[in-house]
């Protein structure tokens, strides 16, 4: 559980140093936002869902039926669709503000899952 808040810590951290980086501005119709969510560029909520979609998608798929994996990858696939959707219908972001999150946010959830490998193989060979 407190690895699964670190994840999310580090989505978010990757978010606010690329938009202080990379200050697009929103949409014209966007929702004024104060500070540094006045920029567009990534797409935060891109960023984490798919960042935690795809952590949950692997490490659920490791252990699982195939129709279990199927459905799981699925659900994050759909879940990530529909974010960028909400996104883009509510003109808060631009198109490649959504890559940009979708982009970070595999590179945010591979590196949890890798970290996450890492850690339970340091636990079992302590354990043996």
């Amino acid at each position: 559980m407190l690895a699964a808040a670190g994840f999310v810590l580090l989505a978010v951290a990757v978010e606010r140093g690329v938009r202080y980086l990379i200050p697009q501005s929103r949409p014209p119709r966007a929702t004024r936002h104060p500070g540094l969510d006045r920029f567009a560029f990534l797409s935060g909520h891109t960023c984490a869902t798919t960042a935690i979609r795809l952590a949950f998608a692997v490490q659920t798929a490791t252990h699982a039926s195939e129709s279990v994996r199927h459905t799981t990858v699925s659900i994050a696939i759909a879940a990530t669709l529909g974010i960028a959707w909400t996104r883009l219908y509510l003109d808060e972001q631009w198109i490649d503000d959504i890559v940009g999150g979708w982009l970070a946010g595999i590179a945010v959830g591979s590196s949890s899952v890798a970290i996450a490998l890492v850690l339970r193989s340091r636990a079992l060979r302590g354990r043996g």
